[in-house]
């Protein structure tokens, strides 16, 4: 589509009353002249019209009420004839936010649910295509398919996408891809991978151009195949017997396949989708949950990992301090025979210091000084 250019017209219709109003002035005097000119002129007022941009808005024009292939921007307008000869098709320019929820299943049977953030604002040059697919409504319904049906295959096949829930957790960069490039499809502006690398999935040479480059433990299960032998089959495809240009052809349009959906996860794409007469700004994989029993077993095994965690931490702190004690004691007292029964007590002393217990302290098994001077480490007492 192309800018419409009112401007001209009403410019040719001004031209057009002036040289009639001066012929007219000659002829038949002034005062008719001005008539004659007035009249010609009376249009243009009544084809001056404001679209407006708060919301932001553009028009398709039309030509008794065919649409053309002309936009016009907010601002005045001259439509000749209103609304019967030229006029124009209001569509919304402003940017729709929208998230698409899916629920399905992992190859180990958990049901997960995955939250898809998306933004997108029409194209100048392509509102006649964003109407024909139903403008706003039209978009997000197309959107919602493709999100649906490309996570649904990417989640619940063997042969990519994650093993089990776990890995689900780790793949939004992965998933992110796949659906770029669904969504996109081929007559977009994302950028293409050289046909020589087309034998290796887009998000292993992802993870294979990464700098570092991802430790095999931390793959999934489909990736670790590639990345065995220092990842000997993805050298097989894009390094073995290539020349250097070609090698840097797939590099650079790799990294510039990651740019773009770095950028579309940022909410600053710009992935231009004719067809539909849209422009894709996010793109953005917000959550990832595990759902039903799974879940709750998850989070079961999570709260016993941290209690274990915690119980370490607080051990170590308490062998700590007996440490420190012990070491201030043989400083105070460097003849000290520490009896298992004297060490018993003095783990007594940390406990109650720390106040993880609540007993006395039988001082039977500890000289005095030394209780004294352990009491006096440790700021507390409790002897009977």
């Amino acid at each position: 589509m192309k800018k419409f250019r009112s401007s001209i017209i009403a410019a040719a219709i001004i031209g057009i009353a002036a040289v009639v109003g001066y012929l007219t002035s000659m002829e038949w005097g002034v005062a008719r002249g001005i008539f004659w000119a007035l009249l010609i002129c009376g249009p243009i007022l009544h084809g001056m019209y404001r679209i407006e941009n708060d919301p932001p808005e553009k028009g398709v024009v039309t030509l008794f009420g065919r649409r053309l292939p002309f936009y016009a921007d907010e601002g005045w307008h001259f439509f000749f004839l209103r609304p019967f000869f030229l006029w124009y098709v209001p569509v919304g320019v402003k940017r729709v936010n929208f998230e698409v929820s899916v629920t399905t299943r992992t190859p180990d049977r958990a049901p997960v649910k995955v939250v898809v953030s998306l933004t997108v604002r029409p194209l100048s040059e392509g509102l006649i295509q964003y109407l024909n697919s139903g403008g706003e409504n039209g978009v997000r319904s197309i959107f919602e398919g493709h999100v649906e049906e490309r996570i649904r295959e990417w989640v619940e096949g063997t042969h990519e996408g994650p093993m089990d829930w776990r890995e689900l957790y780790r793949g939004k960069l992965e998933m992110a891809s796949v659906l770029a490039k669904r969504i996109a499809g081929n007559g977009s502006t994302i950028p293409g991978i050289p046909e020589t690398a087309q034998g290796v999935p887009t998000h292993i040479l992802l993870l294979f151009f990464s700098k570092p480059r991802p430790s095999h433990d931390s793959l999934a299960r489909n990736e670790k195949p590639w990345a065995e032998d220092d990842w000997a089959r993805v050298r097989e495809v894009v390094e073995k017997g290539l020349s250097d240009t070609t090698k840097k052809e797939i590099a650079d349009a790799v990294e510039a396949r990651r740019k773009k959906i770095q950028d579309l996860r940022a909410g600053s794409g710009k992935i231009e989708i004719p067809d539909i007469g849209i422009r894709l700004e996010r793109l953005n994989i917000t959550d990832v949950e595990v759902m039903g029993d799974v879940k709750k077993a998850a989070d079961a095994a999570a709260r016993e990992r941290e209690e274990g965690d915690g119980e370490k931490r607080e051990l170590r702190r308490v062998m700590d301090r007996i440490e420190d004690l012990g070491d201030r004691l043989a400083k105070k007292f460097p003849n000290l025979q520490i009896s298992e029964r004297m060490l018993s007590r003095i783990i007594d002393m940390v406990q109650v210091e720390r106040g993880k217990a609540t007993r006395n302290i039988n001082t039977l098994d500890i000289p005095p000084e030394v209780f004294a001077a352990a009491r006096e480490f440790l700021g507390r007492g409790g002897a009977q």
